[in-house]
C-alpha cells in the first residue's frame, strides 16, 4: 500500500462551542436566509481547500482561527462569495473561475487545473490517470476538489455534490474525502466505471513558487 496524503490532515478538525468535532466544514452551517444550503457544497469544499492552504503555506492573508465552527463559517461565507451555485448548481467551469478569484482575494494568485470525467465512459480517464492528477496535488500538500454528478455504485458518495479529497491509496485507488464534517472513503476506480454522468477533479496550482509554512515543500506552477 502506498498512501499519498496532505501533510497535516489534523488541520481539518473543527470544534463547535459544545466541543463537538467535525472534519472540515458543513454546508448546512450556512444561515438559511441569503444562502442556499443544498447548493453550498462547492463553497464548503473551497473553504476546506483554501483554509488548509492558508494555514500551511506562506503568502496567504491571515484568516484568523479556522479551528472553531464560528471562525470557519466566516471563512465559508467568503468562499461562497466566489463559489455559489447557479441554475444547475456549481459546475466545474464556474468552480475553476470562482476558485481562482477566491485565491486572488486571499493574496495568492493561483490557477485551477481540471480533469474532466465525461458522460461517455469511453472518453473517461483511467483510474491511473485520475490518481496521477490527484497525487500530483497531494504531493504538493494541496487537497483536491471532486465533483460527483452521479455516484454510480459507490455508496459513500452523493450525487450532484462537491467533496474534498485529502488522500489516495495508489494501489487500491481508494480516496479519503471530507464531506459535510465527516471523513469518508470511496473506491475511485469503481466510481469511474459506474458513474452515469461523471464529474470532475479540480486542483489548485501556484502561479509562482510558494514555500510551505510547515517545511521545505514547494508548490510550483507547471
Amino acid at each position: 500500500m502506498c498512501k499519498i496524503s496532505v501533510r497535516k490532515p489534523e488541520l481539518f478538525e473543527i470544534t463547535d462551542k459544545r466541543g463537538k468535532r467535525f472534519y472540515g466544514g458543513v454546508q448546512y452551517w450556512f444561515p438559511k436566509k441569503g444562502y442556499i444550503p443544498p447548493g453550498a457544497c462547492g463553497a464548503t469544499t473551497g473553504a476546506n481547500i483554501f483554509g488548509y492552504l492558508a494555514r500551511t503555506h506562506e503568502g496567504f492573508v491571515d484568516e484568523g482561527d479556522l479551528r472553531t465552527k464560528a471562525g470557519f463559517l466566516a471563512f465559508m461565507k467568503k468562499s461562497y462569495a466566489h463559489l455559489y451555485p447557479r441554475v444547475m448548481g456549481l459546475m466545474a467551469d464556474n468552480f475553476v473561475l470562482g476558485a481562482e478569484a477566491f485565491a486572488v482575494s486571499l493574496g495568492v494568485p493561483m490557477h485551477a487545473e481540471r480533469l474532466k470525467v465525461p458522460i461517455c465512459r469511453a472518453g473517461r480517464p483511467t483510474a491511473e490517470e485520475a490518481a496521477a492528477f490527484i497525487t500530483d496535488a497531494l504531493r504538493g500538500d494541496a487537497p483536491v476538489a471532486f465533483l460527483i454528478l452521479s455516484s454510480g455504485q459507490t455508496p459513500t458518495l452523493d450525487a450532484w455534490h462537491w467533496v474534498t479529497i485529502i488522500a489516495l491509496d495508489e494501489s487500491s485507488f481508494e480516496v479519503e474525502i471530507i464531506d459535510n464534517g465527516e471523513l469518508l472513503h470511496a473506491d475511485l476506480s469503481r466510481w469511474l466505471e459506474t458513474s452515469i454522468m461523471g464529474g470532475s477533479f479540480v486542483r489548485m496550482v501556484m502561479d509562482s513558487p510558494i514555500k510551505s509554512a510547515n517545511d521545505s515543500v514547494i508548490l510550483v506552477g507547471e
